[in-house]
């Protein structure tokens, strides 16, 4: 189970990862009528919105190697 702090390190990704997926289907369903997706071109974001997605990417990184340590005891 999570302790609090690793619970907040991916909590908080995870709710802006879905700001930003939530403000892009509006996007597409106001502006462009069309039924909403779950793909995103990096290329249409700020240079801090895609920074951001790679520090949270690398966030969950981290996380998936500490679970894969923690059950494997192995890096490899």
């Amino acid at each position: 189970m999570l302790v609090g702090r690793e619970a907040q390190e991916l909590l908080q990704p995870y709710y802006y990862l879905m700001g930003v997926r939530l403000k892009k289907q509006a996007a597409q369903i106001i502006s462009d009528h069309a039924a909403p997706d779950n793909c995103l071109d990096p290329s249409t974001l700020t240079k801090v919105e895609q920074v951001t997605l790679k520090e949270i990417f690398q966030v969950i990184a981290d996380f998936q190697l500490k679970i894969k340590v923690g059950f494997t005891k192995t890096l490899g």
